[in-house]
């Protein structure tokens, strides 16, 4: 978790446009604010802030880490030449369904991503809320990881793990709310406007409780489907399915509540992009919760930690490695592993796949003292 510079041949401008939330966690409106998506005098002056020229003699590797960023923008890639530098991207539901036959036919597998559960206190050996979360993704973007600490104007902190230029990811607040991703597919997406997910992820990390994430989330439209899970200090938890259809809840069982990369409510299934076969995300959420159902007694930090190691489906596991016979830029792998105690506000981090590092703790308010 590092950012490096480095000199080169082949340079690469990245510019990421980033949009405020003005509803906050109070009272929100029903519809989507116009001001959200409205430029301001400062949107010039921001956007050149946030733009940044990086070097890299690796070609390969810019390419792998701009067919990412195109992914987390909800487009699909549709052609890609290495020799070329060349990317081909399109959003609409045409190119989306013909770019997965091509991924088909190529052996790529559509790019699923994460796997993530909440333990309530009843079934958790801290007695506290736990949330956890494997992100899967290229391992090149593990050079782009940070942990971003923010504390705001009014005194409120939150700690987020996310990637240079993100507002936010996984991540917990001061308040002792947590927030996790999983990225779906609707064959509605990017046929409207709507809030960006990581936007509206760093919005979530200004509420105080899962009710209050809800009805944030519920106040906006949403151009792309995603999974948000949420939990609280207190003991609440759900899955937000976000989606161009609206927002569904998925609420614990026995305690828990899990979520890889697949819709498990009505409204979503119905709008669901096709999956190609090679996609692992039934596998994973079927092991996971028979992992944590299976398991008798109260749920740690340690039974989590080994949970998210574990590799019984080889390359298609809850802990991925990455699969050699697929060309580079589709080698998915668990780029880190995120265990975290919202009661204490603990974060967990193991910095590349979990069963080959150990995690390290971090503190919100040890951060946020030292900053002091």
């Amino acid at each position: 978790m590092r950012t490096t510079r480095r000199s080169s041949r082949t340079r690469c401008l990245v510019a990421a446009l980033c949009v405020g939330l003005a509803a906050g966690c109070y009272s929100p409106p029903k519809t989507t604010p116009i001001e959200l998506l409205a430029l301001t005098p400062e949107s010039a002056a921001n956007k050149a802030i946030q733009t940044r020229q990086f070097e890299t003699p690796n070609s390969e590797e810019l390419l792998s880490a701009s067919a990412a960023v195109l992914q987390d923008l909800g487009f699909q890639v549709t052609e890609a030449d290495r020799d070329l530098g060349f990317l081909r991207a399109a959003k609409e539901r045409s190119a989306r369904e013909r770019a997965q036959e091509i991924n088909r036919g190529g052996g790529i597998p559509d790019w699923g991503e994460c796997t993530a559960l909440a333990v309530q206190p009843a079934r958790s050996a801290t007695r506290g809320t736990l949330l956890a979360q494997n992100w899967d993704w290229l391992g090149t973007q593990r050079e782009a990881v940070v942990l971003l600490r923010t504390r705001e104007t009014d005194g409120s902190t939150c700690l987020a793990f996310t990637e240079a230029g993100m507002l936010a990811k996984i991540g917990l607040n001061g308040h002792g709310l947590g927030v996790c991703l999983n990225l779906m597919r609707s064959r509605n997406d990017g046929r409207r406007p709507g809030v960006p997910v990581h936007v509206l992820l760093r919005a979530l990390l200004k509420c105080e409780r899962v009710a209050d994430a809800i009805r944030l989330a519920s106040s906006v439209t949403h151009g792309g489907s995603s999974n948000v899970l949420c939990a609280d200090r207190e003991g609440n938890a759900a899955s937000l399915e976000l989606s161009p259809s609206g927002v569904e809840l998925v609420r614990p069982e026995d305690g828990v509540v899990c979520h890889t990369n697949h819709f498990l409510m009505p409204a979503g299934l119905r709008a669901e992009a096709p999956r190609a076969p090679t996609l692992s995300t039934e596998q994973r959420l079927d092991r996971i919760q028979a992992l944590v159902h299976g398991r008798r007694g109260a749920i740690g930090v340690a039974d989590l930690q080994s949970m998210l190691r574990d590799e019984t489906e080889g390359v298609m596991s809850i802990c991925r490695h990455p699969d050699r016979q697929l060309p580079r830029e589709a080698r998915v792998e668990t780029v880190a592993s995120v265990v975290m105690e919202l009661a204490s506000g603990v974060m967990h981090v193991a910095p590349d796949v979990p069963s080959k590092v150990p995690y390290g703790a971090i503190a919100l308010a040890d951060l946020m003292t030292a900053e002091a």
